[in-house]
């Protein structure tokens, strides 16, 4: 499969199904937020003032500047223990080493009495803005808002004068099962304080946000030179223009939509207001895989390979006669809307190339039929919605998602081998899904279908999922979730046949081979050995094995119908950039809410057998570079980050002087060359290829957990100040990517800030 978190695809075989991302609800409510903060007087961007003093530097400033990642401040703590007196249990508190803020918090508070939650939720972060990074400057929308069994999941984002501040969220998730006591809240909050739109000061000029240089139809030219999209678009390029945090203190830029059929994708493309530069690339294609009246159809309730107990079975050119009759099943098609076509309570298949129109509602049909595929994705998601409500979740994607059987968006005939869900722009948290006709039609697999509801029904619960593009973990979650979902829900028709074996009918089409035990292949299994962090490749349809495996052995000992509770209900606690640690410590809390933790032991040997659990790494003090989404590091290509020091000071000597960290994603890390290049021009080799290292998707640290190829005392007084470098080349045959690296330099004060 093709990584979705990169720039662009890759050549990889295809390997499973695909999926896509999200946007900003357009009518969202507000509450302005005031109260006091940490940041002191007016902040001047660095660049400018050095840009203006030594134009020639100009261009080497944009490489970025740094940011210092930092332990919290001395207000903060006091604002904790202030919050720590007013809760009815212990509070729980995780750290941002970006901001110094609360990144996490829970406890039981007595929220102000209000008619609006949402309202609640803001008072309680107003009590103690300076802990959690409010802003007087800022006002938080309430995007979504989610109901799970006895919790409220409520999520805002951060807007000043009236434009979106990206990446920057807060999530409150709420126990409201008890009224009588104080509520448990949990909180997450990734603002980003201080950010300020260019005006005097850094404060936002009178009347709103300045006119960007740049107009919204330039930088949708630039967004699709940059995605290299020819003339076949899907619909027209759309600009969104929005405040980008970083470098501090933020600068106006546009977020494109490119949806474009060649190259196929629903490409996210920042663009500076400014400048035109592109300031990232990512492709939110998730791949893979009145009065009613019920219907009837013919349908495969698992994979005909299943159904018989024959691994021979084959695709021969969609035939009728390559699958015999015993395979299918007659269905009822429930709640067809009357109008002839297959449109009911929760899935339409009406925008579907040459869609299937029947006046008495009777589709039956056999595989060769072209409308076979509809009657299949009509019948398994409106089955699959109703099995999740009735567990209990009644606001899981409760409304009709469009399908495109045999096509994709807008309506145009879709060859490839592939499937694909994508989220909307406009309406976050729903989407349409597209199954392909490459190979076996992906309309005739349950498990594609499933896997593809699964990746619509999470990004429904936590809309925006994974649209940051920070962490290749958030994507391999979200695959691994929609394998497991779509093996756990057909289990109940399988009779324990061909469970862990995900999609055998689809693969049974393919061209190229797939792993798989015996004859029969599969597109991806649930009972991998893999283990976190040293199997962690950056390829999310491959990463994600090791989250449904690990699902799959609580499957096994809670049974289905606890474990789709738990795991449906540990969703709502996923943020957008989530890794596996945070979705591990999702089933946990879940596990608490559900069951009062009868089940956590069992649960957390799961995970810490996976290596979920790794032990912390404190990252407080390193000057770093980011890079949001992370830049690709292509095969048989290199790369070079700069970062921009204005620390007065030498490099420490000693062989402890220097740290270097880098967060690299990469299929075999130890087969990139890395070096490190000071302002004075000394080079210092970190990495050769051919290294035996397997920091999966843990940082680097050279000089502290890993020793460099060549010492790094040699920095030992040489100045701080200037721009340093980061070189990579990749001689593998695969790319990877970098989504941050920095530096720490010994006995380092806060007075050096």
């Amino acid at each position: 499969m093709r990584p979705v978190v990169v720039s662009r695809p890759t050549a990889r075989g295809r390997g499973g199904f695909k999926e896509k991302g999200t946007g900003v609800r357009s009518r969202a409510k507000r509450w302005p937020l005031t109260g006091r903060t940490g940041t002191g007087g007016p902040v001047v961007p660095l660049a400018l003032v050095l840009a203006l003093v030594v134009p020639a530097l100009a261009p080497l400033l944009a490489e970025g500047e740094a940011v210092l990642l930092r332990p919290p401040e001395r207000g903060a703590l006091l604002a904790l223990e202030r919050l720590r007196a007013s809760s009815g249990v212990p509070v729980t508190v995780r750290w941002s080493p970006a901001t110094g803020r609360v990144l996490s918090l829970e406890g039981r508070f007595a929220l102000e009495p209000s008619a609006e939650l949402a309202d609640r939720c803001l008072a309680l972060l107003s009590r103690e803005p300076l802990l959690f990074g409010l802003d007087p400057a800022h006002e938080l929308r309430l995007v979504s808002r989610r109901r799970g069994l006895g919790t409220e999941h409520l999520r805002f984002e951060a807007w000043t004068a009236g434009l979106r501040i990206a990446r920057s969220t807060v999530a409150f998730h709420i126990d409201v099962s008890d009224p009588a006591r104080p509520v448990l809240v949990y909180l997450e909050s990734r603002l980003e304080p201080g950010t300020r739109l260019p005006g005097p000061g850094g404060a936002p000029p009178p009347g709103g946000a300045p006119a960007p240089r740049l107009g919204a139809a330039e930088a949708a030219r630039i967004a699709e030179a940059a995605v290299a999209a020819r003339a076949e678009l899907r619909a027209p390029s759309v600009a969104r223009l929005e405040v980008d945090p970083v470098p501090a203190p933020g600068r106006l830029a546009y977020a494109v939509r490119v949806s474009s059929l060649a190259p196929r994708g629903l490409f996210l493309v920042r663009v500076d207001a400014s400048s035109g530069e592109v300031l990232s690339v990512g492709d939110l294609l998730r791949y893979a895989p009145p009065g009613t009246a019920d219907g009837k159809g013919r349908a495969f309730l698992v994979s005909p390979m299943v159904a018989l107990r024959d691994a021979s079975l084959r695709d021969r050119d969609d035939a009728a006669d390559a699958v015999p009759l015993a395979a299918y099943a007659d269905v009822v098609l429930r709640d067809l809307d009357g109008g002839g076509m297959l449109a009911g309570p929760y899935v339409t298949t009406e925008r579907t190339y040459r869609a299937a129109r029947r006046v008495r509602l009777d589709f039956s049909s056999l595989r060769d039929a072209d409308h076979f595929e509809e009657v299949m994705a009509y019948y398994h998601i409106d089955r699959a919605q109703r099995s999740i409500q009735s567990l209990g979740f009644t606001e899981v994607y409760n409304r009709p998602i469009p399908v495109y059987a045999n096509s994709e968006p807008p309506g145009v005939p879709y060859t490839e081998d592939q499937a694909y869900y994508q989220p909307s722009f406009d309406e976050p948290g729903t989407g349409e899904i597209a199954l392909g006709s490459g190979g076996v039609d992906d309309g005739e697999d349950p498990e594609v279908i499933v896997h593809e509801y699964g990746h619509a029904c999470q990004d429904n619960q936590v809309p925006g999922f994974g649209q940051d593009f920070e962490s290749f973990e958030t994507f391999a979650i979200g695959e691994g979730w929609s394998d497991w979902l779509a093996a756990a829900y057909l289990s109940a028709w399988s009779g324990g046949e061909g469970d862990l074996c995900l999609g055998e009918w689809d693969a049974a089409g393919r061209d190229e081979p797939f792993p798989g035990e015996g004859p029969r292949g599969c597109v991806r299994r649930l009972d991998s050995t893999k283990r976190y962090p040293d199997a962690l490749v950056g390829e999310p349809h491959e990463d994600g094995e090791m989250w449904s495996a690990s699902l799959w052995r609580i499957f096994e000992a809670l049974g289905r119908e606890d474990s789709l509770k738990l795991v449906f209900q540990s969703n709502f606690y996923l943020g957008v950039n989530a890794t596996f640690e945070d979705a591990a410590n999702a089933v946990l809390r879940a596990d608490r809410e559900l069951f009062s933790g009868a089940h956590e032991d069992a649960i957390r040997g799961v995970f810490a057998d996976r290596g979920f659990f790794l032990p912390p790494l404190s990252l407080s003090w390193f000057h770093v570079r980011k890079h949001a989404p992370a830049t690709p590091l292509p095969e048989d290509g290199a790369l070079v980050s700069k970062l921009l020091l204005t620390r007065p000071g030498s490099v420490p000597p000693g062989s402890a002087g220097l740290e270097v960290y880098v967060s690299l994603a990469h299929p075999a890390p130890g087969e990139v060359e890395m070096s490190l290049r000071s302002p004075s021009g000394t080079a210092v080799r970190l990495n050769a290829a051919g290294s035996r290292f397997l920091p999966g998707g843990r940082p680097l640290v050279f000089g502290a957990t890993l020793e460099p190829l060549e010492p790094l005392d040699r920095l030992g007084g040489e100045p701080i100040a200037g721009i340093w470098a980061l070189e990579l080349r990749n001689g593998f045959f695969d790319q990877g990517s970098l989504s941050e690296w920095g530096l720490r330099f010994q006995g380092f004060l806060r007075g050096d800030a």
